[in-house]
């Protein structure tokens, strides 16, 4: 079941989803923040897509409730940084587009316990470094997408995993 609430000015995330969505579509919204607890009870989503619009921040813990999920798309967002705390519990999660999100940090550990991710889309950002230990966990990965930034160097450790 596909849920599509794109275009319609929604400054959250609408409470009373169907338990059977696999795919929530809230791109091109006013969405500004996103946090634990609102997105319970849905344990079949596998994607979710909050594009598009002036999201800024991300909560922490905000997806630990929802292991189905395979896939996050935030491209043309606000987020500024990925702390340590903001992907836990996704052990399932595949695929995660940042592009074009103005995402300028990404702490160590942003990435720790993605355990299957494939694809991480980080391109047209302001990342100008890289933490020391990026990707401990991502031995499956298979496309980093990063041009269009500004780094300038990054350590002997920051790919390893």
């Amino acid at each position: 079941m596909v849920v599509s609430c794109e275009y319609k000015e929604l400054t959250s995330i609408p409470c009373g989803i169907s338990q059977n969505v696999t795919r929530l579509n809230l791109e091109s919204n006013r969405i500004a923040e996103i946090y634990s607890g609102q997105l319970q009870n849905l344990p079949k989503i596998g994607e979710i897509q909050f594009g598009n619009q002036a999201l800024n921040s991300i909560g922490k813990e905000t997806f630990k409730d929802i292991p189905s999920l395979t896939k996050l798309s935030f491209q043309s967002t606000h987020v500024g940084e990925l702390r340590p705390d903001t992907f836990l519990g996704l052990e399932n999660l595949v695929s995660i587009d940042f592009r074009s999100s103005k995402l300028q940090k990404i702490h160590e550990g942003a990435f720790a316990g993605l355990f299957n991710l494939e694809q991480i889309a980080l391109t047209a950002n302001g990342i100008n470094q890289l933490p020391e230990i990026m990707f401990e966990d991502s031995s499956n990965l298979k496309i980093l997408l990063m041009d269009s930034n500004k780094i300038e160097s990054f350590e002997n450790t920051t790919f390893s995993g």
